[in-house]
């Protein structure tokens, strides 16, 4: 019986911690695979097809960290104020975009 069990292979946990990185400076950003895939279509499909992804499927260079660190605390339940100048304002356009990329319908519709 023991043999069966030490011949399976192992799923990763959902409370596995991912490292992602965004912006030029590569800046990680630490979040469970659970708040991924529960959020993200995106993440969903790429660690159905690999459990363990690449470290370039992991960076995203193209994205704006700050816009990145938006998306984070939105997975999380955080509640986003929305803009208050032009700095924010691209931030959020960036947050905006990320959520396209990753086919999050609801944070595209989110009003703030």
């Amino acid at each position: 019986m023991a043999y069966i069990h030490t011949e399976r292979p192992s799923s990763p946990s959902p409370l596995t911690i991912i490292t992602l990185h965004a912006g030029k400076s590569h800046k990680a950003f630490e979040v469970h695979r659970y708040s991924l895939t529960s959020k993200s279509p995106y993440f969903t499909s790429l660690f159905a097809h690999n459990h363990s992804p690449s470290d370039e499927q992991l960076v995203f260079e193209d994205l704006d960290e700050y816009g990145f660190a938006l998306f984070v605390r939105w997975v999380y339940g955080g509640v986003l104020q929305g803009p208050h100048d032009f700095h924010s304002f691209q931030h959020y356009l960036s947050l905006y975009v990320l959520a396209h990329r990753f086919d999050i319908e609801p944070l595209c519709n989110n009003g703030t």
